[in-house]
C-alpha cells in the first residue's frame, strides 16, 4: 500500500504511530508526528497505513500498580504530565534506567517471560530508540518514541524462550529536549549494553529500588549525564597482571601461567613468546553475582573472539596465543577449541606447554 502525506500508519517494529508529515523518497524515509507532537523518522517498509475500521497501535501502559515514587521524587505515568510542569530552571542532570521485571504472576526466578520499562528520572525528555539483536550486526528496532520526564514507559515485552537471546546485543539511544520550551542543549547519549540472559532465572539478581514495588533487575543506561560504558578487557593488561604473578606456583594456585613478557602488537618482543590471556572468571568480570555457568560461558568465550579478532593481521602471523581455562570439566576447554576450530579454522590449535602452565592451557597460533 502506497504512503502519503497526511496518512495515518502505524509503526510494524516499533509501538504506536501516527500523521505522515512527510516523505523523503530519496532515503525511502517517512517522518511521522505522534500523538505527543514529535516528529519521528521511520523507513517507509517499516509502517503501514491504517485502514478505515482500524486503529493506531496505542503506546503499551505502565505496569499497573507497580510504579512508585522513591523518597524525595515522583515518578509518574505519561499520562499524567499534562497535569504537572517540570522545574525549567534546574532541569540538572539526566537518569535513566532500564528495569526488567517478571511478567504479572511471576516470581523472580520462575520461568517465565519479563516486561522492559524506561525509566526516565530526570526533567529532560528522552527521545529513544532501542534496538536489539543476538550480535553486532543484525538489529531489530523494538521501540522509538519520546519518554516523558520523571516518568516510567514500558518498553518491550519478552516472551518466555529465545526472546532473552534476541536482545543479548541492545543499543539506546538517548536525546534528552524539553517539549514547547527553549532548553540548553545536551549531547546525545548513546549506550551500547550486553544483556546477561542466564541472570533472569536467578532470584538473587532482582533488587529492591526506588521505581517499583516488586523486585528488578537494573542496568544503569546514565546516571548524572554519565552514560554507561561496558567493561572492556584489554589482553595487554591481563598479560601485566599474569606477570606480577610469576611467582605464585602452580601449587598455591592451580594452572595460573609462570610467564616472562608477554609479546605485544607492534612491540619489539621476540617473537614466539606468547601472549597470555586468562580467561577465569574471576579475572575476566568483577563479579559473577547474578550469573548462571552459561552466563560465564559466554562472556569467558567472547573474551576469545576478541582477543583472536584483534590478532589476525599479517603482522601477527605465528604469534602464539595463549588461554588459560584451568582444568576443571573440561567443559570451556572444549567450549575454545570448538569456537578457535569454527571460526578460527587456519590457526593451529594445541596443549599448551605442560611445564609452564600445568594441565589447564591451549595454546592457539595465528596463521
Amino acid at each position: 500500500m502506497t504512503v502519503k502525506e497526511g496518512d495515518l500508519v502505524r509503526f510494524l517494529n516499533a509501538t504506536g504511530g501516527g500523521k505522515v508529515t512527510r516523505i523523503d523518497k530519496n532515503t525511502s524515509t517517512v517522518y511521522v508526528k505522534d500523538d505527543t507532537g514529535f516528529e519521528l523518522p521511520a523507513r517507509i517498509s517499516e509502517v503501514v497505513v491504517v485502514t478505515e475500521g482500524s486503529t493506531i497501535v496505542p503506546k503499551v501502559p505502565v505496569h499497573t500498580g507497580q510504579a512508585k515514587a522513591p523518597a524525595g521524587t515522583a515518578v509518574t505515568t505519561s499520562k499524567e504530565k499534562d497535569a504537572r510542569k517540570r522545574d525549567l530552571a534546574h532541569l540538572g542532570k539526566v537518569n535513566a534506567y532500564l528495569c526488567f521485571l517478571p511478567e504479572e504472576g511471576k516470581k523472580p526466578g520462575e520461568e517465565g517471560g519479563f516486561e522492559a520499562y524506561l525509566v526516565n528520572d530526570s526533567q529532560y525528555d528522552l527521545v529513544l530508540t532501542y534496538t536489539s539483536g543476538e550480535d553486532n550486526l543484525k538489529r531489530t528496532l523494538r521501540y522509538q518514541g519520546v519518554i516523558p520526564f520523571d516518568s516510567v514507559e514500558l518498553i518491550d515485552t519478552l516472551r518466555p524462550g529465545t526472546d532473552l537471546d534476541r536482545r543479548t546485543r541492545s543499543s539506546f539511544v538517548l536525546v534528552p529536549i524539553v517539549r514547547d520550551e527553549t532548553f540548553t542543549r545536551k549531547e546525545p547519549f548513546v549506550v551500547e549494553l550486553k544483556v546477561e540472559g542466564g541472570k533472569f532465572y536467578k532470584a538473587g539478581a532482582f533488587e529492591e529500588n526506588d521505581f517499583f514495588d516488586d523486585k528488578a533487575i537494573i542496568y544503569r543506561l546514565v546516571e548524572g549525564d554519565k552514560p554507561f560504558q561496558a567493561k572492556k578487557i584489554d589482553a595487554d593488561t591481563l598479560a601485566e597482571k599474569m606477570m606480577t604473578k610469576g611467582d605464585e606456583s602452580l601449587a598455591k594456585k592451580e594452572n595460573r601461567a609462570r610467564v616472562g613478557e608477554a609479546r605485544r602488537p607492534g612491540s619489539s618482543s621476540p617473537k614466539g613468546t606468547p601472549l597470555v590471556v586468562d580467561l577465569h572468571a574471576s579475572e575476566l568480570l568483577e563479579t559473577t553475582a547474578g550469573m548462571d555457568s552459561k552466563a560465564i560461558l559466554e562472556y569467558q568465550l567472547e573474551e576469545v573472539r576478541r582477543v583472536m579478532k584483534a590478532h589476525r593481521r599479517p603482522a601477527d602471523k605465528g604469534l602464539k596465543i595463549v588461554f588459560i581455562h584451568g582444568k576443571g570439566e573440561g567443559i570451556l576447554r572444549e567450549a575454545v577449541e570448538k569456537l578457535i576450530r569454527r571460526e578460527f579454522p587456519r590457526c593451529l590449535l594445541q596443549d599448551a606447554s605442560f611445564r609452564e602452565y600445568g594441565f589447564g592451557a591451549t595454546q592457539v597460533t595465528v596463521h
